[in-house]
């Protein structure tokens, strides 16, 4: 859940909310263009888009806790028949409040049933074939997806997902991915090595970060710096380091 909340505070959220009202007000699905002043077709998709979003956000949680992530077909149908279910009777109840208050034609029942799952289904497959923010695909894209590095077979199969951090201690290293941390007994300079073809940069002599983990650089003046990661943790970045990450266009 932890997860989820973070994807939805996420700047890309954001965006796709905007672009998603600027199209709706614009374009009139369900006949809102011709059966709403544009005051009222504003008011309606401001408030769809932004239930749609938390309604989507909310099923993805629910269903990942049942279904798991390891059978992606079935978790997107499922999500997307939930969301139908759920999402349906709000839908009519908006528009319903946006005709007593401005006036126009709320859309008829099955057309937001129609338009509700296939919406729905094609966020859930953009996500993971497109966005690729799910961790498994469908099986006739396998080829396209990145292979898991090495160091992930070493971790717990609850714990298995992108690695997002390690960091060194000693003989030991804590490993941090999506899903969790372990610890395990191994070098940081060897853990490293097993991350194959994955894109990271160390930060500092006991830190390694994976690039697409990366959301956030924090200065708090020239001297100390600290970059923040996907999963909330916080690492500092060392002046040996600098020049090595502002080349990258990190910092």
């Amino acid at each position: 859940m932890t997860e989820n909340l973070r994807m939805m505070m996420s700047p890309v959220t954001g965006i796709v909310w905007l672009f998603t009202v600027v199209l709706t007000v614009l374009a009139g699905p369900f006949g809102t263009y011709d059966g709403m002043e544009f005051s009222a077709r504003t008011l309606y998709w401001v408030s769809v888009v932004s239930l749609a979003l938390l309604c989507g956000y909310v099923v993805r949680g629910v269903v990942l806790v049942m279904i798991g992530q390891e059978r992606p077909a079935l978790f997107d149908l499922a999500a997307s028949i939930v969301v139908t279910v759920v999402f349906t009777p709000v839908l009519i109840l908006v528009g319903r409040c946006v005709e007593g208050l401005l006036g126009g034609m709320p859309p008829e029942f099955p057309n937001v049933v129609l338009y509700t799952f296939a919406v729905a289904f094609a966020a859930y497959v953009s996500r993971r074939v497109v966005v690729r923010a799910e961790e498994c695909t469908y099986p006739f894209f396998d080829d396209e997806v990145e292979k898991e590095p090495r160091l992930v077979t070493r971790l717990s199969p609850e714990i298995r997902g992108k690695i997002i951090r390690i960091s060194g201690q000693d003989h030991h290293v804590e490993i941090a991915t999506s899903h969790g941390s372990e610890t395990l007994r191994l070098r940081l300079t060897d853990a490293i090595s097993e991350m194959d073809e994955v894109e990271g940069y160390c930060t500092h002599r006991s830190h390694w970060v994976a690039r697409d983990a990366i959301v956030q650089v924090d200065r708090e003046s020239s001297h100390k710096i600290s970059i923040v990661l996907s999963n909330g943790d916080v690492v500092p970045v060392s002046r040996k380091y600098k020049p090595g990450l502002e080349n990258a266009q990190i910092l």
